[in-house]
């Protein structure tokens, strides 16, 4: 029987950089990883979403239960609230009386009303319905 010729260098090949291929399937694995972690945690959230109005998420994006809010940081989130027109909630509220705050006077200014409505002006029926709240 003949012996059939090998025609390897016929056979494709890649020339590439191998070093950055195996940085790229480190990334890869990473980005896998990380998708697993995001639901896992996703889960969890909503398994235990009756803790979120006890959660103050930062500026930052740094997520912090209201009870380790240093008091400062708690005076700010209460005036902030109340200057930008919103309702400060019973979570916040009871952390602020058990340390013996006083709870600033909400109000609804005509800022506070242009926030709420997402930054688009308002009825100016509705304005001078309220105007003597801005007083």
């Amino acid at each position: 029987m003949a012996e059939f010729k090998d025609y390897k260098e016929l056979n494709k090949t890649f020339d590439y950089d191998k070093k950055k291929a195996e940085v790229y399937a480190e990334a890869a694995t990473e980005l896998i990883e990380v998708r697993k972690r995001e639901k896992y945690l996703t889960n969890l959230l909503i398994e235990n979403k009756d803790l979120s109005p006890f959660i103050w998420t930062t500026a930052t994006g740094e997520a912090k239960a209201l009870h380790s809010l240093e008091s400062d940081h708690l005076r700010n989130i209460l005036k902030h609230i109340v200057d930008v027109g919103g309702v400060i909630s019973a979570q916040i509220k009871a952390e602020a009386l058990s340390r013996g705050f006083e709870i600033p006077e909400e109000s609804t200014t005509r800022a506070g009303f242009n926030f709420l409505n997402n930054g688009r002006m308002i009825d100016a029926e509705v304005l001078e319905s309220t105007e003597e709240w801005d007083n």
